[in-house]
């Protein structure tokens, strides 16, 4: 019976020798940006582009970013059109196709929003929304079409 906690214990203790160093490894590897047991606070989260390059998910994330200041309140929620999003090669620009909801949780509208994004500067360069009609959300200009059908 004594051989049988010894070997209970052997095992256990092997165990635990072997987990609580890998859990510690893993923490201190994989989260980087807290800088774990450095002690050392990141500096206002800024990103070095030369260890970890801009992506199509960090351009997914300027055009959400510009659609909710664009939209303010009233942009809901979105998901990215993965078929349309890509980058392009031609133009060296990031484009994203957000399919997003637009408006109150009671009444909103469906949106497609188009944005290009410079992998330079990281900045959205093109910004462009569309109602389900296709019409132009955000439109600065006078559409001719409407004002003229509004006299009628």
């Amino acid at each position: 019976m004594q051989t049988l906690w010894k070997r209970l214990g052997f095992w256990g203790t092997s165990a635990i020798a072997l987990v609580i160093p890998t859990v510690i490894a893993t923490l201190y590897f994989s989260n980087a940006e807290l800088q774990l047991f450095s002690g050392i606070m990141p500096r206002d989260n800024v990103r070095d582009y030369q260890k970890v390059p801009f992506s199509s998910l960090d351009a997914v994330v300027n055009c959400e970013e510009e659609t909710a200041d664009k939209f303010s309140k009233d942009f809901l929620r979105s998901t990215v059109d993965w078929h349309s999003t890509r980058f392009q090669e031609s133009r060296k620009v990031f484009i994203v196709v957000l399919d997003a909801h637009i408006g109150t949780r009671k009444h909103f509208e469906a949106a497609k929003v188009y944005c290009y994004i410079n992998p330079k500067s990281y900045r959205v360069t093109y910004f462009k929304a569309y109602d389900s009609e296709n019409k132009a959300m955000l439109s600065n200009g006078i559409d001719i079409k409407e004002m003229l059908a509004s006299f009628k």
